[in-house]
This record gives C-alpha cells, sequence and structure tokens, in this order.
C-alpha cells in the first residue's frame, strides 16, 4: 500500500505550491473510495467512476468487508481514512 500510496502522491500535481500537502486530498479521496465500499457500489462500478490513479486505493477499500450497520460503515470509512492519510503523512 505504500508503495500505491507514493506513486498517487506523485501523480497528484501540487495545486499552489511545491510545498502544498496532498495528504489531506489522499484522506478525503479514500473516505470517499470506503464510502463506495460500504453503500455497495460493485468493484467493477467504482473502478469505472474513479480516477485511475486511485485503482489501487479502490483495491485496498475492497479488500476490507462490507458492515450491515451505520455504526459500522462509520468506522470503516474512518479508519480507512485515516490509515491512509497516516501513510501520506508518514512518508513525508
Amino acid at each position: 500500500m505504500k508503495r500505491a500510496l507514493l506513486i498517487i502522491a506523485l501523480a497528484i500535481p501540487a495545486v499552489s505550491s511545491a510545498t502544498e500537502n496532498n495528504c489531506p486530498f489522499i484522506a478525503k479521496m479514500a473516505e470517499s473510495t470506503m464510502q463506495l465500499r460500504q453503500v455497495g457500489t460493485t468493484l467493477g462500478r467504482a473502478l469505472e467512476i474513479s480516477p485511475a490513479i486511485l485503482k489501487p486505493m479502490v483495491l485496498d477499500a475492497y479488500s476490507f468487508p462490507r458492515y450491515a450497520t451505520t455504526d459500522a460503515q462509520t468506522r470503516a470509512i474512518q479508519d480507512f481514512r485515516n490509515v491512509w492519510e497516516l501513510t501520506c503523512y508518514k512518508g513525508q
């Protein structure tokens, strides 16, 4: 996953400056990706609607179970976001 995250981080251009941090953007993408997983979007559909650069993130999200309760889904989304964000910050 760290290699995939590095590829994603390098492929996302900095919008305002070279020192801008992309980790909040990666965290938001991870959150959105796991939301797709938790609401039952199929893997194929998630890959279709996500930018190709996010394929490793989508595949990672779909390696986790889909939960039935809202509380469990919310925890899964937050945990997934935190893992990707933490990995990003550690990689800087």
